[in-house]
Protein backbone atom coordinates (compact mmCIF):
# COMPACT_ATOMS: atom_id res chain seq x y z
CA UNK A 1 0.00 0.00 0.00
CA UNK A 2 2.98 2.26 0.74
CA UNK A 3 4.12 2.00 -2.63
CA UNK A 4 0.72 2.95 -4.27
CA UNK A 5 0.41 5.83 -2.33
CA UNK A 6 3.86 6.95 -2.96
CA UNK A 7 3.72 6.66 -6.77
CA UNK A 8 -0.08 8.57 -6.35
CA UNK A 9 1.24 11.52 -4.73
CA UNK A 10 4.69 11.64 -6.30
CA UNK A 11 5.81 13.52 -9.21
CA UNK A 12 3.85 13.21 -12.55
CA UNK A 13 4.03 12.32 -16.23
CA UNK A 14 5.54 14.76 -18.14
CA UNK A 15 3.46 17.20 -20.28
CA UNK A 16 6.10 16.24 -23.32
CA UNK A 17 4.83 12.14 -22.68
CA UNK A 18 1.05 13.21 -22.39
CA UNK A 19 1.19 15.02 -25.70
CA UNK A 20 3.14 12.39 -27.45
CA UNK A 21 0.73 9.56 -26.80
CA UNK A 22 -1.80 11.92 -28.30
CA UNK A 23 0.05 13.29 -31.25
CA UNK A 24 0.44 9.32 -32.07
CA UNK A 25 -3.38 8.47 -31.18
CA UNK A 26 -4.30 11.63 -32.84
CA UNK A 27 -3.04 9.61 -36.33
CA UNK A 28 -5.76 6.83 -35.39
CA UNK A 29 -9.27 6.53 -37.47
CA UNK A 30 -11.30 6.90 -34.08
CA UNK A 31 -9.47 9.62 -31.87
CA UNK A 32 -11.97 11.19 -29.72
CA UNK A 33 -12.45 12.57 -26.45
CA UNK A 34 -12.57 9.47 -24.74
CA UNK A 35 -8.57 9.59 -25.57
CA UNK A 36 -8.13 12.70 -24.10
CA UNK A 37 -9.88 11.15 -20.94
CA UNK A 38 -7.68 8.52 -21.18
CA UNK A 39 -4.40 10.49 -20.75
CA UNK A 40 -5.50 12.79 -18.16
CA UNK A 41 -6.88 9.79 -15.96
CA UNK A 42 -3.78 8.03 -16.84
CA UNK A 43 -1.17 11.19 -16.42
CA UNK A 44 -3.03 13.50 -14.10
CA UNK A 45 -4.72 10.42 -11.79
CA UNK A 46 -2.80 7.28 -12.22
CA UNK A 47 0.44 9.24 -12.85
CA UNK A 48 1.82 6.41 -15.72
CA UNK A 49 1.70 6.22 -19.00
CA UNK A 50 0.92 2.60 -19.16
CA UNK A 51 1.59 1.41 -23.02
CA UNK A 52 0.75 -2.49 -21.97
CA UNK A 53 -2.32 -4.47 -23.47
CA UNK A 54 -4.48 -6.04 -21.31
CA UNK A 55 -4.11 -9.27 -22.57
CA UNK A 56 -0.88 -9.49 -21.30
CA UNK A 57 -2.16 -9.97 -18.20
CA UNK A 58 -3.56 -13.25 -19.13
CA UNK A 59 -0.64 -15.49 -18.03
CA UNK A 60 0.60 -13.65 -15.26
CA UNK A 61 0.81 -15.60 -11.65
CA UNK A 62 -2.49 -16.64 -9.94
CA UNK A 63 -1.88 -15.34 -6.60
CA UNK A 64 -2.56 -11.51 -8.07
CA UNK A 65 -5.70 -10.10 -8.29
CA UNK A 66 -7.58 -11.17 -11.76
CA UNK A 67 -8.02 -7.79 -13.38
CA UNK A 68 -12.12 -7.95 -14.51
CA UNK A 69 -13.37 -4.25 -15.72
CA UNK A 70 -17.04 -3.38 -17.13
CA UNK A 71 -18.43 0.01 -18.60
CA UNK A 72 -22.25 0.81 -18.80
CA UNK A 73 -23.77 1.03 -22.69
CA UNK A 74 -23.83 4.39 -23.23
CA UNK A 75 -27.62 4.99 -24.06
CA UNK A 76 -28.79 3.27 -20.85
CA UNK A 77 -29.95 6.36 -19.48
CA UNK A 78 -31.67 7.61 -22.06
CA UNK A 79 -33.26 4.70 -23.70
CA UNK A 80 -34.20 2.93 -20.24
CA UNK A 81 -33.48 -1.17 -19.81
CA UNK A 82 -31.00 -2.53 -22.17
CA UNK A 83 -30.00 -5.98 -23.14
CA UNK A 84 -26.48 -5.69 -23.23
CA UNK A 85 -25.79 -2.61 -21.40
CA UNK A 86 -23.20 -4.41 -19.43
CA UNK A 87 -19.44 -4.69 -21.37
CA UNK A 88 -17.15 -6.29 -19.59
CA UNK A 89 -13.17 -6.89 -20.04
CA UNK A 90 -11.06 -9.49 -18.64
CA UNK A 91 -7.12 -10.36 -19.86
CA UNK A 92 -8.72 -13.04 -22.20
CA UNK A 93 -12.43 -11.64 -23.36
CA UNK A 94 -14.16 -8.55 -23.84
CA UNK A 95 -18.22 -8.53 -24.42
CA UNK A 96 -21.39 -8.26 -23.56
CA UNK A 97 -22.82 -11.33 -21.14
CA UNK A 98 -26.47 -10.76 -21.21
CA UNK A 99 -25.77 -11.17 -25.32
CA UNK A 100 -23.40 -13.85 -25.34
CA UNK A 101 -20.91 -11.76 -27.38
CA UNK A 102 -17.20 -11.81 -26.46
CA UNK A 103 -13.93 -11.49 -28.39
CA UNK A 104 -10.38 -12.09 -27.41
CA UNK A 105 -9.37 -8.81 -25.58
CA UNK A 106 -6.44 -8.41 -28.16
CA UNK A 107 -8.77 -8.18 -30.89
CA UNK A 108 -11.33 -5.59 -28.86
CA UNK A 109 -11.42 -2.46 -31.68
CA UNK A 110 -11.39 -5.00 -34.53
CA UNK A 111 -13.88 -5.10 -37.24
CA UNK A 112 -16.05 -7.59 -37.56
CA UNK A 113 -19.26 -8.66 -39.59
CA UNK A 114 -21.81 -11.62 -38.58
CA UNK A 115 -19.04 -12.14 -35.72
CA UNK A 116 -16.48 -12.87 -38.76
CA UNK A 117 -13.16 -10.87 -37.71
CA UNK A 118 -13.17 -8.77 -41.22
CA UNK A 119 -10.06 -6.02 -40.34
CA UNK A 120 -7.45 -6.53 -37.08
CA UNK A 121 -6.77 -3.59 -35.67
CA UNK A 122 -3.98 -3.21 -32.77
CA UNK A 123 -4.89 -3.60 -29.06
CA UNK A 124 -5.56 -0.46 -27.07
CA UNK A 125 -2.97 0.07 -24.33
CA UNK A 126 -4.28 0.70 -20.68
CA UNK A 127 -4.20 4.22 -21.61
CA UNK A 128 -6.85 4.14 -23.98
CA UNK A 129 -8.99 1.67 -22.15
CA UNK A 130 -8.85 3.89 -18.94
CA UNK A 131 -10.77 6.22 -21.00
CA UNK A 132 -12.74 4.09 -22.12
CA UNK A 133 -13.98 2.44 -18.82
CA UNK A 134 -13.83 5.80 -16.96
CA UNK A 135 -17.50 6.44 -18.16
CA UNK A 136 -17.21 10.29 -17.54
CA UNK A 137 -17.90 11.22 -21.16
CA UNK A 138 -20.39 8.37 -21.73
CA UNK A 139 -23.64 10.59 -20.30
CA UNK A 140 -24.23 14.38 -21.70
CA UNK A 141 -26.19 15.13 -18.68
CA UNK A 142 -23.64 14.25 -16.25
CA UNK A 143 -21.23 16.34 -17.92
CA UNK A 144 -23.11 19.23 -18.01
CA UNK A 145 -23.69 18.69 -13.99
Amino acid sequence: MDKAVSKLSGPGVELEQALAWLAEKSKEEHFSLTDIWGVLTSAGIMKQMDPRHLSEEASRNATNPYPIYCALEKHCFSNGPLEGKWFELSPHEAGFTELNLFVETSLLGSKFQNGVLVEKKPEMDMVRLQGVLGCALAHGEAIRD
